[in-house]
Parts: C-alpha cells; sequence; structure tokens
C-alpha cells in the first residue's frame, strides 16, 4: 500500500490521488472507469486539480445531460445509492403542496446539474484509492475500474420508466381533468 494512503480522512486521500506527480496512470484509470465520454469527466478532474482548499471537490460545473434525464443519469452512471436517494426525495417532494414540490424538485435539479460530474469524479477517485488499498494493478485495476465505473444503459432505462410512471401518477386527477374538458358533452 503506498504511504500516502495511509492518511486519514478522505481530502488527504483524494489529495494524495489529484497531487500525484504521475498523472498519466491516474487518467489511465479515470479512462477506465468514466468509459463512454471520458473527456467530459476528465475536464471535471482537471477543474478539481486546479483548485486548493476544503472546496476542492465541488467546482461548480453544468450538465446538461442531468437537466434533461434528471436521476436517471446517476442510474446510467452506475451511482445507484445516489440514483436511488435523488429518485426518493423527487417522489417524496410530489406529495408535498405544489408550491413546495416545485421549489424541492427544482433545488435538487439544479443541485445535480452543477455538482453531478463532480460527484461522479469524486466516485471515480474513490474506485482509484480502492484500487490502490487491493494493490491492483495492470489487467486486474483495468478490470475492477471498468466494472465499477462506466455506464448502464439497462438501469438508466428502468428509471425513465419509472420516472413517467411517477410523472403520470403525480398528475393523474389534472390528467383526468383534462380528459373530461375534452371529452364532448352528451355522449356525443
Amino acid at each position: 500500500m503506498p504511504p500516502a494512503l495511509k492518511q486519514t480522512g478522505n481530502a488527504n486521500v483524494y489529495n494524495d490521488v489529484l497531487d500525484r506527480a504521475n498523472q498519466v496512470a491516474v487518467t489511465d484509470d479515470l479512462n477506465n472507469y468514466f468509459g463512454p465520454h471520458a473527456p467530459v469527466f476528465l475536464a471535471t478532474y482537471e477543474k478539481i486539480r486546479a483548485r486548493r482548499g476544503l472546496r476542492r471537490m465541488m467546482p461548480a460545473t453544468w450538465s446538461w445531460q442531468l437537466l434533461f434525464t434528471s436521476y436517471t443519469w446517476f442510474y446510467y452512471r452506475k451511482l445507484w445509492l445516489t440514483a436511488t436517494l435523488t429518485a426518493c426525495a423527487m417522489t417524496l417532494s410530489s406529495a408535498l403542496p405544489a408550491m413546495f414540490d416545485n421549489a424541492l424538485s427544482l433545488a435538487l435539479t439544479l443541485l445535480m446539474c452543477v455538482y453531478g460530474k463532480p460527484w461522479y469524479v469524486r466516485t471515480a477517485l474513490n474506485q482509484i484509492v480502492k484500487a490502490d488499498r487491493l494493490g491492483l494493478s495492470g489487467d486486474a485495476r483495468r478490470l475492477h475500474l471498468m466494472q465499477a465505473g462506466g455506464i448502464s444503459p439497462l438501469a438508466a432505462a428502468l428509471a425513465s420508466v419509472a420516472m413517467v410512471l411517477l410523472l403520470i401518477g403525480s398528475n393523474w386527477l389534472m390528467l383526468q381533468d383534462a380528459y373530461q374538458l375534452l371529452t364532448p358533452v352528451g355522449g356525443g
């Protein structure tokens, strides 16, 4: 185990990876973890590397994908816990009065759009640290990172279906009212 990993606290561990002299190896690891569209996340990684201090790990970015796909993006990128917690929060927000529902959903969506990519990079760094702690190298390391990361189109598709059902369910009364307005009076 590299001596730098014996430090306590995630910030120190992240800093050890971010400040390694051999960034080519880190970039290779990140490419293996990210899978498709790795350059987008490598750019976010470079933003993180350029920062210092307590907020180093969470630079503000923007993700149009998150804006349009919501929590399904987290499922697509295999961030299972984040996706599930966000989906639950959005589902629970639909039970709140309309004013709070819209504000909570909007706040969650904006947080996802701004901090989704840095969160994903942080997850990749966790897997790099795990691979270091396990002493993985070569093909075993690459396989570990590829299996932990990458994408899951099936999970994204299932989450999308669930989201559509949630939208229909939360707007069911409004849809029924609209149907009644469009139905001719007198059965004609």
